[in-house]
């Protein structure tokens, strides 16, 4: 009777084991679609450029692909002028990597930071997606510093 009893418990752990296993890998399966929604073109603010967002291993990264005037008055390339550090201002502006290492944690984009070649400077950054609109939120440690709404590029 004890062996039977045993056997029985035993077969009830496992069914809840197998039960959980299943719950969480459905849960995950839910959080990587949605934070894989954030991948794609986005066109910022004022319409003069588009960063595409995409995931690099369990990271999501974005950089600069498309500018409205992508030269300067004598035809050649925008670099990054602006930039804090000397050595990184002759870098062209198209191209570069201005969103890294940022997480999803099923509802927004944290723990990463942004690039912002107007002012040359780096930032905290958040952001929060809804429907075709993402929320960029530029942080100076916990205090944000400026934000704007981008728009998902049709393709």
């Amino acid at each position: 009777m004890w062996v039977v009893n045993s056997a029985h418990a035993i077969l009830n752990i496992m069914k809840k084991f197998f039960l959980l296993a299943l719950l969480t890998l459905i849960n995950c399966q839910i959080k990587a679609q949605h934070c894989n929604a954030i991948v794609g073109k986005w066109l910022n603010k004022r319409g003069e450029g588009q960063v595409e967002i995409y995931q690099y291993g369990n990271k999501y990264l974005g950089k600069l692909v498309w500018l409205k005037h992508p030269n300067d008055a004598h035809g050649k390339p925008l670099t990054d002028q602006r930039n804090i550090r000397p050595a990184l201002r002759g870098r062209p502006l198209l191209g570069t990597l201005i969103m890294r290492d940022l997480t999803c944690d099923g509802i927004s984009y944290t723990g990463g930071s942004i690039y912002d070649p107007r002012r040359g400077k780096t930032f905290g950054c958040e952001l929060t997606m809804k429907g075709n609109t993402l929320k960029v939120e530029a942080m100076m440690g916990m205090f944000p510093v400026g934000s704007e709404t981008w728009t998902r590029v049709k393709d």
